[in-house]
């Protein structure tokens, strides 16, 4: 599994930590959006903004990155080029 880590705030100024790459046991790409201003376990509150690892296993992970990269835009997040072209060789490399 390729793992790439960063910390980004929305477009609503929530601050989060974002964890995407290629997971080679369900053969995608993942992509866990977490806020980062709750704690985990508070009563009520679910940190986890997006978790692919809550899909169901029925459901493929996408193969190309650009359909995660959709839900990063819908939230306002953009990956700096450096983690960009990593994930892009990570699509390359797993394909």
């Amino acid at each position: 599994m390729a793992q790439h880590n960063l910390s980004a705030v929305t477009k609503n100024g929530i601050p989060v930590s974002v964890q995407t790459g290629w997971d080679s046991t369900r053969e995608g790409f993942f992509l866990i959006v977490e806020r980062l201003d709750v704690r985990h376990g508070e009563a009520g509150n679910d940190p986890f903004l997006f978790d692919s690892r809550e899909l169901p296993k029925s459901i493929d992970l996408p193969k190309q990155f650009a359909a995660l990269n959709s839900i990063l835009d819908g939230f306002g997040v953009e990956l700096p080029a450096p983690v960009l072209r990593a994930v892009m060789r990570d699509e390359v490399f797993s394909a």
